[in-house]
């Protein structure tokens, strides 16, 4: 009973960091705009993105190893992460393109204005494990 009390504790607030982190995510449109018309001369929009990537990929993880240890039924678990398998083929295979690219800095990083390279890629796929990891 002590265990399903900490388990259900653990999905609320996971679902709660992970809300106020997919929230603040929406609001960075609006920092940007702040930025560029005010004296505020340093938000790290960026940064909060990795950040918030880098936790919700840890919740992420978290949820898929419970998954898989409390499963008995291994082909219905594969079927409920056909999304996370094509996302990972194509993780996978921006990279390869990355790797072969003739400018490999501007294909991981992309240029200065937009950031477009496969870093902001991961990042989105970290948002992405994080919405889907969100249990209620």
């Amino acid at each position: 009973m002590k265990q399903k009390n900490l388990r259900l504790e653990y999905t609320k607030i996971k679902d709660i960091v992970i809300a106020i982190l997919l929230s603040i995510w929406i609001i960075i449109p609006l920092l940007k705009m702040i930025k560029c018309t005010s004296l505020f001369t340093v938000i790290y929009e960026y940064k909060f993105m990795e950040i918030a990537c880098i936790i919700g990929t840890c919740f992420f993880a978290i949820d898929i190893y419970n998954k898989i240890k409390k499963c008995e039924n291994k082909k219905e678990l594969l079927k409920a992460m056909i999304p996370i398998i094509i996302l990972g083929l194509y993780l996978c295979w921006t990279l390869v393109s990355c790797i072969f690219a003739s400018n490999k800095e501007s294909a991981f990083y992309g240029t200065s204005g937009r950031r477009d390279g496969y870093v902001t890629y991961l990042i989105y796929a970290g948002f992405f494990l994080s919405a889907f990891s969100i249990s209620s």
